[in-house]
């Protein structure tokens, strides 16, 4: 993940007194000591920053805001040789400081800058950051754990746009009764006493990360070697095995060759995660992920998003403008995760997944979700999302990634993906900006796009569409409209008989409305815009449904966002819920209070909030067997184990009623085998 700024440069005859972007990659020589029952990584060593193109006064990078004892100097160019006094400024809130450093004298234009460094840190968990006993981890392109020099802004908020994408090499001293997983090309292992040095390099420019802990290691076969490094007996490592590999073949495809030796998936405990605020990872050939996330089964919407990382975030990176954060990297992830649904599932489950989600995987990143949001005033151009807010990777996943998929449709597969393996070939292990994203895409369409960008990446929303049709003797005529400003569409339109028969017709529409005609047999009973929800778009339907969700999503969004105006909203919105509640809203509500009281620890006041959830008019289906495993975990806190029986038997009913089966169905299973000799 980056973080955006505004950039200011202040010119001073051939001075600039703010930083200048970074233009390659720096070079790195690090040795990583990480002692995780101390809770300490202690880094030295020096990087290189490559020329700049005006001289330059100060050094700015990001830098954990944890970090102690940091201690920074200037070796070369001699003129400027001499310690820094570096001071970190304000922070990104999800642990990564904004620092900044005046030179002792200025650095010349065309003069590399040698810097040598050292410093400590390690006691606190932040975002994809932690050491210590369960598990020791960082993701570079998510925090800051080595210094990350770039560009920064002096108007509004100082941030900096650091540059974690380096080369070079990284030595890591751990205890030699431990594994690590790190990227680069890995050295053999040499061991002293209680500690081990693994050597790794990197000969493209990557961001650095790793995993440290004890693992089982499993090998697998096929044209992308696959390894599993495993904490836990996840009953079906082959599976596992299997379906990364058929993701990895599938995502060649549309994206080109894999573009790292092998592939590895890591296991962390959940006790390593707590307060690191993600549940999956994708870092440069090797993903991380939880073990309760793995414990559910093989999940190819979870898998899909990660592994297409290591295309979009690993191998092509975002540059530092603002324009096209999260959009050329979680929405690109997000588009593959659907493609893996459809093509390794079936176009039910990518359907699905379109419009409600899939089955064990983010359940608020679908269409419908995004309508609701949007209504609820939680939007923004997806042009120029802010990457420092949470909302800016949910628009990503739950709009971007369809945007992605209309415009597979509209060009075609072939075309749409031949654009893809163009920038991923062209932009390999360096970064691009949407600007050039667009070119590449339009020169594989040989067509201009710009219409298409406009109304998908510069608008809010989605379009507003309903239809109107007659039935005249053995033909059906109708119209199409859209209301507001209009989006250029190819929208499918359903005519359905009372025999049964479904005939579709694709109504290209770029204004107001636009008419339609089929011949049919039979009696026709309903006309649908768009069944299988492959146009990101309103109907009177969805509109109504989203005004009547909005107590439920401004509460949703407030609590995932941390605002504390949480409780009050779902109070409010209970009050507000009006009858009859066709959506569940208060269905919702009541599930989520229960939640927030048995977290707490007040198990009869959960129940009894649970219970007015599950005896609502109207539920929210999908949500519905995390209800009943809710209820069977507060029964089992109150000592009534034949109501927790009974509601861990009702959720694996319903999911099963769902066609699912999630990480709900394998807890259940697991506490009724503990708990009851019969299922």
């Amino acid at each position: 993940m980056r973080y955006p700024f505004a950039l200011s440069l202040l010119l001073s005859a051939s001075v600039v007194h703010a930083c200048r972007m970074v233009v390659a990659d720096p070079v790195y020589d690090l040795v990583v000591s990480v002692r995780p029952a101390d809770r300490i990584i202690s880094v030295a060593g020096s990087a290189v920053i490559p020329s700049q193109k005006a001289t330059q006064t100060t050094l700015c990078f990001q830098l954990a805001q944890q970090i102690k004892n940091l201690r920074m100097e200037v070796v070369s160019p001699p003129s400027a040789a001499g310690s820094l006094s570096p001071k970190m400024i304000n922070n990104n809130g999800l642990g990564s400081g904004n620092w900044s450093a005046e030179f002792l004298s200025p650095i010349p234009a065309g003069a590399p800058v040698t810097i040598k460094f050292s410093y400590d840190g390690g006691d606190q968990t932040a975002f994809v950051f932690h050491i210590g006993d369960g598990g020791s981890y960082a993701c570079g392109s998510d925090i800051a754990w080595y210094p990350e020099f770039g560009t920064a802004s002096t108007t509004g908020k100082y941030s900096v746009e650091g540059n974690g994408q380096v080369v070079g090499e990284v030595a890591y001293v751990i205890p030699s009764d431990l594994q690590i997983v790190a990227n680069g090309r890995k050295s053999e292992p040499t061991v002293s006493g209680a500690t081990q040095t693994v050597k790794y390099v990197m000969e493209h420019a990557s961001a650095l990360s790793f995993v440290i802990d004890k693992f089982r290691v499993l090998h697998g076969t096929g044209k992308t070697p696959v390894s599993l490094y495993l904490k836990s007996d996840l009953g079906g490592d082959e599976a596992y095995i299997t379906g990364i590999q058929r993701v990895l073949d599938l995502l060649t495809t549309i994206y080109g060759t894999f573009p790292f030796p092998d592939f590895s998936l890591v296991e962390l405990s959940d006790k390593a995660v707590e307060g690191a605020g993600f549940g999956g990872a994708g870092c440069a050939g090797f993903m991380m992920s939880t073990t309760s996330f793995l414990d559910q089964g093989f999940n190819y919407a979870f898998f899909g998003h990660e592994i297409g990382h290591q295309w979009w975030g690993n191998l092509v990176t975002h540059g530092p403008e603002k324009e096209g954060d999260d959009l050329l990297d979680e929405a690109l992830a997000q588009y593959g995760s659907l493609y893996c649904i459809e093509h390794l599932i079936g176009p039910d489950a990518a359907m699905r997944y379109r419009t409600i989600g899939y089955p064990g995987y983010v359940p608020t990143q679908n269409g419908l979700n995004y309508l609701n949001m949007s209504a609820a005033g939680f939007d923004h151009e997806l042009e120029n999302l802010d990457a420092s807010n949470p909302l800016a990777h949910e628009l990503a996943c739950e709009k971007g990634f369809l945007v992605f998929d209309q415009l597979r449709r509209e060009l075609g597969d072939e075309t749409f993906h031949r654009g893809l393996k163009s920038v991923t070939k062209d932009y390999a292990f360096r970064s691009i900006a949407l600007s050039e994203f667009k070119k590449e895409i339009e020169k594989a369409a040989h067509q201009d796009l710009g219409w298409f960008w406009d109304q998908w990446l510069k608008r809010k929303g989605a379009p507003h569409l309903w239809a109107e049709w007659s039935q005249k003797q053995d033909s059906v005529v109708g119209k199409v409209h859209q209301s507001g400003a209009a989006y250029r569409l190819h929208v499918p339109i359903s005519v359905i008989s009372s025999d049964g028969c479904v005939m579709t017709v694709r109504v290209g529409l770029s204004g107001p409305s636009a008419g339609f005609r089929l011949s049919t047999k039979g009696v026709v009973t309903s006309v649908l815009i768009d069944p299988n929800f492959e146009v990101l778009h309103y109907t009177p339907e969805l509109e109504e449904r989203a005004k009547a969700m909005l107590p439920a999503t401004k509460f949703e969004w407030t609590m995932f966002s941390g605002d504390t105006n949480a409780a009050a909203l779902l109070a409010d919105g209970l009050k507000a819920c009006v009858s009859p509640d066709r959506y569940g809203v208060a269905f919702r509500l009541h599930y989520y209070r229960a939640r927030g009281l048995y977290l707490a620890g007040k198990y009869d006041d959960a129940a009894h909030e649970i219970v007015l959830a599950l005896e609502g008019a109207s539920r929210n289906e999908p949500q519905v067997p995390g209800c009943y495993q809710l209820m069977s975990n507060i029964y089992a806190g109150l000592k009534d184990l034949d109501r927790a029986r009974w509601a861990a038997k009702a959720a694996l009913l319903t999911e099963k009623q769902l066609g699912q089966y999630t990480g709900v169905s394998k807890s259940m299973e697991a506490w009724l085998k503990s708990h009851t000799s019969a299922l």
